[in-house]
């Protein structure tokens, strides 16, 4: 699989998070699991495909294989945390709590706390001297830069090689960009927008050839899937994981991109996932029936096979964005509790 970097607008995606935490209202109280069961019971499903929702997609998935979580979780601090991030090697937690603006890091292996200074964010912003741009976006090799002018209102969309003063104009993109996910070593990349802000866009997903140099529609509004969240690319860079808002739905759903089809998944609500090798992911969920509590699941889309991880559910702090989050690794899963607000870790065996 080729290395892929997604670059985010920090300013839109604080909007974003702030506006999807009214749609969510999770009950009070966890109550301590029971260990999961550990016999394994495998079941292929049959490869779903289709292009139109039926009244509960995620019916046609039953369990595959039930694997286990190391319950209880372990306590990593609290109460009133106030936020957290996983470390990139997956070996540490960083957190803050409410009333102090320190952060503090808890080592995984040790169990210890390291209370020396700590940048405040996870991650740096690309920053490319450039003038006269609105937004700029650097490939991974950062051979390639994808900037825009204008106002959501019209954005032109220019790209341009490092270190080459020739600017190319791609074409016009309306609405509020979310990410721009680069893939086939940097020789395509898609814009993903957002559509919760107030100017919607005209599409969902673009994509961009840079060896053609062009700008087309990958995702249109189409009528059944008018409001769409973008989540990632496949390992295989084949398809389009996306979330679908239609009424209760919040389906995640696979868009082929030679094909133009799009499959089910049985992931509902999903509000974290991690890719753990080329066709299996990782991921936290809403269950669909009893939409205040957690679920994890790993769902392998070549064959439909399911990994239930946890046969007792959780609930979580109810704010987006961070209340829980799968390690880098796909091997851990750390959470802020409903009302205490403590901080657990989880490790699941799969």
């Amino acid at each position: 699989m080729n290395s892929r970097v997604k670059i985010k607008s920090t300013l839109f995606s604080v909007i974003t998070l702030a506006m999807l935490a009214q749609c969510h209202h999770l009950d009070s109280g966890f109550a301590t699991p029971t260990i999961a069961s550990q016999s394994p019971r495998t079941k292929t499903l049959p490869s779903t495909s289709r292009n139109k929702d039926s009244a509960n997609p995620t019916e046609s998935f039953t369990p595959a294989t039930q694997e286990g979580c190391r319950f209880p979780p372990i306590l990593v601090a609290g109460p009133d945390v106030e936020s957290f991030y996983w470390s990139e090697d997956s070996k540490a937690i960083t957190y803050r709590m409410q009333d102090h603006q320190t952060w503090l890091r808890y080592i995984i292996i040790s169990g210890q706390i390291d209370s020396s200074s700590i940048d405040s964010t996870p991650t740096d912003s690309p920053d490319y001297p450039m003038k006269g741009f609105s937004e700029v976006f650097v490939s991974p090799s950062k051979s390639k830069i994808v900037f825009t002018r204008g106002t959501p209102e019209k954005y032109d969309v220019y790209y341009k090689q490092e270190n080459d003063d020739q600017e190319y104009h791609l074409g016009s993109i309306r609405g509020y960009i979310k990410e721009v996910d680069w893939f086939d070593k940097d020789e395509q990349a898609v814009i993903a927008m957002e559509w919760q802000l107030p100017i919607y866009p005209d599409a969902h997903v673009y994509l961009i050839d840079f060896r053609n140099r062009t700008l087309t529609v990958e995702i249109s509004r189409l009528d059944e899937y008018q409001n769409i969240e973008y989540l990632d690319l496949t390992p295989d860079e084949k398809q389009i994981l996306f979330l679908s808002f239609s009424g209760k739905d919040r389906t995640a759903k696979l868009w082929d991109i030679a094909t133009n089809e799009i499959s089910f998944t049985p992931i509902f609500n999903p509000r974290d996932f991690q890719w753990i090798n080329e066709n299996e992911l990782i991921s936290v969920y809403l269950d669909s029936g009893l939409t205040s509590e957690m679920n994890l699941l790993i769902y392998d889309i070549k064959q439909s096979k399911i990994i239930f991880l946890a046969e007792r559910k959780f609930r979580i702090e109810q704010f987006e964005g961070g209340s829980i989050q799968i390690s880098p690794n796909g091997l851990n899963v750390a959470f802020i509790e409903f009302e205490t607000r403590n901080l657990f870790w989880l490790k699941c065996d799969f």
